[in-house]
């Protein structure tokens, strides 16, 4: 009794301490808004995203596919390496309705140039992934650049459906992106007005940041569509130059009619705490059972 007592102790101490970290790096409750589209590990790695969960894809040559994160570890990530097409995803109750305002939430990496082109959009549409959409027709519309003869490593923000330079403000920043490396991305889209702001983390970028147009200095970039319809399926989609690859992860969206900008991906839940004292205690009478002290039988 006195060795079950000694492990129920280690136990909730073990618990008290995992409870007081997460006390200061949890999520906070807002997160609970958020909705997660896809972080992409119920897959295999190599799967064609085409026709899985609520994904299609049509990139020619081939493919968005199931890929291991090359910053390392386990983690499962989407790789586009096709051009000429597009990856959308749609679910009925992921979407921000007409009049409310909603967050899309995402992480992305690219592979620099020359050996490894980027040219690719993507963002949110009102437009059902079975028709389906073009860049032309996004709401919220963001392009990654990364081929010589463009400027280098550039995050571009669409604002006008015309052909540049009225149809592309670029950020304020010199060099925003640099190649290999993970940024968080949110925009919060007014689908009431018709705007949208956008904040970035990553990289040399240690803090969130909200983003401005570099023609005005505002942080309400208009739609590149305007819409009087839901906004209702998410897309990225390659152009004839790219090569790839480019990698998404961890998407989500909030649309609770409200703006969260934290990031929605869960901290280690209470779920787990409870499975580590589990453990301690069951490994507590492994130990006395192998010692041949047999536990009093229930009732």
């Amino acid at each position: 009794m006195n060795e079950l007592r000694r492990n129920v102790v280690v136990g909730m101490a073990l618990v008290v301490s995992i409870a007081s970290l997460s006390m200061f790096s949890a999520t906070p409750k807002a997160s609970a808004a958020y909705m997660r589209l896809d972080n992409f590990e119920t897959y295999l790695v190599g799967d064609n995203i085409d026709d899985q969960a609520f994904w299609s894809s049509a990139a020619a040559a081939g493919l968005a596919t199931i890929a291991i994160d090359p910053a390392g570890g386990s983690n499962q990530v989407l790789s586009q390496t096709g051009s000429s097409g597009g990856t959308f995803y749609e679910r009925e109750n992921r979407k921000v309705a007409e009049g409310d305002t909603g967050t899309l939430f995402l992480r992305f990496r690219y592979t620099a140039a020359p050996d490894n082109t980027t040219s690719l959009g993507l963002g949110m549409v009102d437009v059902s992934a079975t028709a389906p959409p073009t860049l032309g027709q996004l709401q919220p519309a963001f392009s990654i650049l990364s081929y010589d003869n463009e400027p280098r490593n550039k995050f571009n923000i669409r604002i006008a459906n015309q052909a540049p330079p009225g149809g592309i403000r670029q950020v304020d920043f010199d060099d925003l992106l640099a190649p290999d490396t993970w940024y968080s991305l949110w925009t919060v889209m007014d689908n009431n007005s018709d705007n949208h702001q956008v904040y970035i983390q990553g990289g040399s970028i240690t803090a969130q940041t909200q983003l401005v147009r570099s023609d005005n200095g505002s942080p309400d970039f208009p739609f590149r569509n305007s819409t009087t319809n839901d906004i209702i399926t998410f897309m990225q989609y390659a152009t004839s130059k790219h090569k790839g690859p480019f990698m998404l992860d961890d998407v989500y969206l909030d649309s609770s009619n409200d703006s969260h900008l934290i990031n929605p991906i869960p901290e280690p839940s209470s779920a787990l705490i409870s499975c580590l004292l589990i453990a301690v205690i069951a490994a507590g009478a492994r130990r006395r059972d192998a010692r041949g002290i047999r536990r009093k039988p229930c009732g």
